[in-house]
């Protein structure tokens, strides 16, 4: 993934943990769609060339991945102990921050910001925490 200018482009000066988690979402994504990191910016720059009602491809895409994490996504290895766990789904707010945080700083980093422009973006906001 790290080979991608566009995934470069994405990572460059963030911290190392926050790269871990971005590049393990964008490994899911990549998985969901069966696209490269440039197919999907160049999806996007044709998606956005479109008028009206026939724009929304990107968006489109992370909300159905959002729900592909949740039913079907296979979680290859815990973090702590590198042994493949083969659980079904994610939970809410990982797929969340996957699709919220790190999929759509992917695309704004190279120049396309999703939800905006009267696209929607339709994936839950992710819970927030209660003081005690």
């Amino acid at each position: 993934m790290e080979g991608f200018p566009e995934v470069v482009k994405w990572l460059r000066g963030r911290k190392e943990s926050t790269k871990e988690g971005y590049l393990s979402a964008l490994r899911a994504f990549v998985e969901y769609t069966k696209l490269t990191p440039t197919q999907l910016i160049d999806e996007a720059k044709e998606d956005r060339g479109l008028g009206g009602r026939r724009r929304g491809a990107p968006e489109a895409r992370v909300a159905g991945f959002y729900e592909w994490l949740l039913k079907e996504y296979v979680q290859k290895k815990r973090v702590a102990s590198r042994e493949y766990s083969g659980k079904v789904g994610v939970s809410e707010n990982l797929a969340t921050s996957y699709c919220g945080a790190a999929i759509r700083s992917f695309y704004k980093a190279n120049g396309f910001r999703l939800g905006k422009e009267g696209i929607a973006l339709r994936i839950p906001r992710g819970q927030t925490r209660r003081r005690i």
